[in-house]
């Protein structure tokens, strides 16, 4: 027997932090011990880019990299380390686990998937202003793909990341904005002006839609490699065109 855990919490919002971690951390703890207990043949974790933590400013992390990103305080990327160190635990125990990483997903099917509220927005015009961060842009069927392939030739206790395409925040809305139609958002502000801003929303209960973690998390380089999941998977992502314009199509 094999088991896919896909099952997680996405949320930046400082109030949903027990609730990330409860989900993220504690239903992973619990499926790991579940299917170590059952004996399953082979355990597949999806975590997250999250649990690697950003790139240094322009530049890509990979699996390799040292998680240093809990002092940013952010319950989400926190959540999902530690939801990879129950995954490490029961492996060390004798389950065959692997771990996929994958970066941003787009792309069909998507639904109001969290990931996908970025298209929404963009395409609603709601988006105002962006900051100077990075992104690594991955198709979902590219990554369902990449699930098969970590079951298939995985090795046991190790992670891979699983994304496509890295762009500055500035060249993603330009990319949209050609492919839509919908004029890309043209003021860009330092990071620190965008979360004071988020900040004072939450405070006084505005509308804008940016939880504060949201905007310090935007600000960061979540740009990656996915050269070992390549290598050693087989793992090979479609055109980022392909992904944004079935994207838009949702």
């Amino acid at each position: 027997d094999r088991v896919f855990h896909v099952a997680g919490m996405t949320s930046m919002r400082a109030s949903d932090a027990d609730r990330v971690f409860d989900v993220n951390q504690g239903g992973t703890r619990i499926m790991a011990e579940e299917a170590l207990a059952a004996g399953v043949e082979r355990f597949v974790h999806t975590s997250s880019v999250a649990a690697i933590g950003p790139a240094p400013t322009g530049g890509r992390a990979d699996e390799t990299q040292p998680f240093t990103a809990g002092s940013l305080g952010i319950a989400y990327m926190n959540s999902k380390h530690e939801a990879e160190a129950e995954v490490l635990r029961a492996a060390a125990r004798g389950l065959d686990a692997v771990i996929v990483n994958p970066t941003f997903v787009l792309g069909p099917g998507g639904g109001r998937a969290s990931s996908m509220g970025l298209i929404r927005r963009f395409l609603l015009r709601r988006i105002p202003a962006y900051v100077d961060g990075g992104l690594n842009i991955v198709d979902v069927r590219d990554v369902a793909d990449g699930h098969l392939l970590a079951d298939a030739k995985g090795e046991t206790g190790e992670r891979y990341i699983l994304g496509g395409r890295n762009f500055t925040l500035q060249r993603l809305f330009a990319d949209l904005s050609r492919m839509s139609g919908v004029p890309a958002p043209q003021l860009k502000l330092p990071a620190q002006v965008a979360a004071a801003g988020a900040r004072v929303s939450e405070q006084l209960g505005l509308p804008l839609g940016l939880a504060v973690d949201e905007t310090r998390s935007a600000a960061l380089w979540w740009t990656y490699s996915s050269a070992r999941a390549k290598r050693e998977l087989g793992f090979t992502p479609r055109p980022h065109e392909e992904t944004l314009e079935d994207a838009l199509g949702e």
